[in-house]
């Protein structure tokens, strides 16, 4: 597997795990960042910035490796984890969200696994 399909790879896993923490999180974070005067961390601006960042690079990375082994698995749970989150973008729940990042990077993992395999077979 290329470097740079890697690398890709990893910080799109952890952009979804940190996704994920971050909306399971969110009721503990809005007291605490509203007590402290740093509600801009929790304003739905950059958490939909974030969240098409993130899904434009794991989108990216799962299909250049499709290109390489030619398995849709991984593509289909992205697109699973991506229905599940747009709804929790557009009414802002974050279970929703969690959710879907999950399986976002479930997908990830998966893919990383198969590019792996296939990097030691052949």
């Amino acid at each position: 597997m290329k470097s740079s399909i890697k690398k890709l790879s990893s910080w799109s896993m952890a952009l979804s795990f940190l996704c994920a923490i971050h909306c399971m999180a969110m009721p503990i974070l809005v007291a605490g960042v509203s007590l402290a005067g740093l509600s801009f961390f929790v304003d739905p601006f950059w958490e939909m910035v974030i969240i098409i960042a993130s899904s434009l690079l794991a989108a990216s990375a799962l299909i250049s490796s499709y290109k390489k082994h030619q398995n849709i698995k991984p593509l289909l749970i992205f697109v699973l984890g991506m229905l599940i989150i747009l709804p929790g973008m557009v009414s802002h729940i974050h279970l929703l969200i969690a959710s879907g990042s999950i399986f976002s990077a479930i997908a990830l993992l998966f893919n990383w696994q198969i590019a792996k395999k296939q990097a030691r077979c052949c």
